[in-house]
């Protein structure tokens, strides 16, 4: 087991302690470190290691993660804006971009091994709305890849056609097309 760094001598105790025994009760850890293991412990809640739930702290899941003997994969940056957090490569020139433009930066690392999280299938509601706010390429791209879905290759090839150079006309008929085939297959 590999203690994070930065940690005070009354903090590492209190995750070794944890990390083997998985929840120790609030006054066993003020008997045996004082007034020292609540401030250890706000510290350890602040940071995310630990969570005190009912008079028990216990290890959350980032910590039981930190801990584990897994190796870190690339560096990586959480951009968070109005419009959600998107993970990116970490880059000083799109952190200076991001911040010059008022969004929030956390820079970390992925851990090596970790589950991709699951990607969400395009739907034809998206590329819809997509259609109606005017975004005709990117309704043109779902169009193609809702196409590439339902491996048909009429439909891909004509997908392909429209997303070289795209048009409304073409693009709503193509997903009209594909809402076809997709409620005859439900149906």
């Amino acid at each position: 087991m590999k203690l994070p760094k930065g940690l005070t001598v009354v903090e590492a105790k209190i995750l070794e302690e944890l990390a083997s025994r998985g929840k120790l009760p609030l006054s066993e850890l003020e008997r045996e470190y004082g007034e020292a293991a609540i401030t250890a412990l706000a510290r350890l809640e602040e940071k995310g290691y630990v969570a005190v739930k009912e008079r028990l702290a216990v290890l959350t899941k980032a910590c039981l993660e930190v801990l584990s003997e897994r190796k870190l994969g690339p560096r990586a940056m959480l951009i968070i804006g109005e419009r959600g957090v998107t993970l990116a490569r970490h880059s000083v020139k799109t952190r200076r971009i991001a911040e010059a433009l008022g969004l929030t930066c956390l820079e970390g690392y992925v851990l090596a091994g970790a589950p991709a999280p699951p990607r969400s299938p395009p739907s034809v509601d998206d590329a819809w709305q997509a259609l109606l706010d005017g975004k005709l390429r990117y309704a043109a791209l779902k169009a193609y890849q809702l196409s590439v879905k339902l491996r048909d290759a009429k439909l891909i090839s004509e997908a392909r056609r429209n997303l070289e150079e795209p048009t409304y006309k073409r693009t709503s008929e193509l997903l009209r097309k594909i809402e076809k085939r997709l409620y005859s297959r439900k149906g």
